[in-house]
């Protein structure tokens, strides 16, 4: 049993068996957008069509990532009707409900539609008109059930700032990323199949970045912003271990994410406290490093595995540097906790994890 599965099973009702359904955070975020005061008087007709299709149980792509940022964006902030209008188009379209052809619109400036989940397609527009970029853009993996976009200068720029997305500024080989990518799956497929499993349910799109000058951070993911995709650069990293490092590490906060939005109490609240990440020196939030601590210790398991099953020396050191910043972070959130359930919580189940 991995480290997320024993977590999750760990949850009393509703269980993880209802909000790792396809489409259930999709539907929690949907209903929650359709509960709130300022929507009750919205009768869009997209809105009657998307009621129509409801997530769970619908053959149309809720589990799709382009569709979380406008469901945020609807949930996040009052707009106007017409700003509603715009994103519930979007998510009708990104579901598959909509042709993309009265969707995208051709615009002078250069602006992509992400559109593979939906439409196998991806599009840009430049200076009026619509270019399918779709051959030069997207790589296949794991069977073709999972999407590796590759590196596009500002194929993301709608979601991710330029220094974490930088401008694409060398030749591209689609077979050297996506090998790479089905290499380090392959590497965790080994490690756990279980674990592969639970990561085919929840991730569907590996952007490959361009190369991020910044040598601590190899990936990230935007939680729940864009929910079921993750940023790795793999360009940077000839060491295929560096690679299923960062697709445990951002497979694993993804789950965190969504766990603690159908379960608020187990959310360690950030409460404006930072705190020191061991591995990398930063500064970050109190949840965030909450989270790195059971990462780090999974994915010292995963090295340890790597070392001891694979030979692969150097994951030893990588194994041991892992449990070490584990045990000092542990210490940390120890120290800041100051009697919060959630934290105290978390904090335990590391403990009997470490002991079982």
């Amino acid at each position: 049993m991995h480290l997320v599965e024993r977590l999750l099973s760990s949850v009393r009702e509703p269980g993880p068996t209802q909000f790792s359904r396809r489409g259930a955070l999709a539907e929690l975020l949907f209903n929650r957008i359709r509960s709130s005061p300022s929507f009750l008087a919205c009768h869009h007709p997209t809105l009657h069509d998307l009621e129509a299709s409801p997530p769970v149980g619908s053959p149309y792509s809720w589990d799709n990532p382009e569709i979380f940022p406008f469901l945020h964006a609807l949930l996040e902030r009052p707009r106007s009707l017409s700003e509603v209008a715009v994103c519930l188009k979007a998510i009708s379209a990104h579901i598959g409900l909509t042709p993309v052809e009265e969707f995208v619109t051709a615009s002078s400036e250069k602006r992509y539609w992400r559109m593979w989940h939906s439409h196998r397609v991806v599009l840009m527009s430049i200076l009026g008109t619509i270019e399918n970029v779709t051959p030069n853009t997207v790589g296949l993996v794991n069977g073709g059930d999972m999407v590796v976009l590759l590196p596009r200068t500002g194929l993301f720029a709608d979601l991710v700032p330029e220094k974490l997305y930088p401008h694409a500024d060398r030749h591209l080989d689609r077979e050297e990323i996506t090998g790479r990518i089905r290499y380090a799956l392959d590497l965790l497929r080994s490690f756990s199949p279980k674990l592969m499993c639970d990561f085919e349910a929840v991730v569907r799109t590996i952007v490959a970045t361009p190369s991020i000058s910044d040598q601590v951070r190899r990936s990230y993911s935007c939680r729940l912003i864009y929910f079921g995709g993750i940023f790795v650069d793999v360009l940077s990293e000839n060491d295929p271990t560096a690679t299923v490092e960062s697709l445990l590490h951002e497979y694993m906060h993804l789950e965190l994410w969504r766990l603690w939005a159908f379960h608020p109490e187990l959310h360690v609240k950030p409460d404006g406290e930072r705190i020191e990440s061991p591995l990398t020196g930063r500064m970050l939030e109190k949840d965030v490093m909450a989270q790195a601590y059971l990462i780090y210790l999974e994915s010292a398991r995963l090295h340890s595995w790597l070392a001891d099953v694979r030979g692969y020396n150097p994951s030893a050191d990588r194994a041991s540097l892992l449990m070490a910043s584990a045990r000092k972070l542990q210490t940390a959130l120890m120290q800041s906790q100051a009697g919060e359930p959630s934290l105290s919580r978390l904090l335990d189940f590391g403990n009997e994890w470490l002991s079982a």
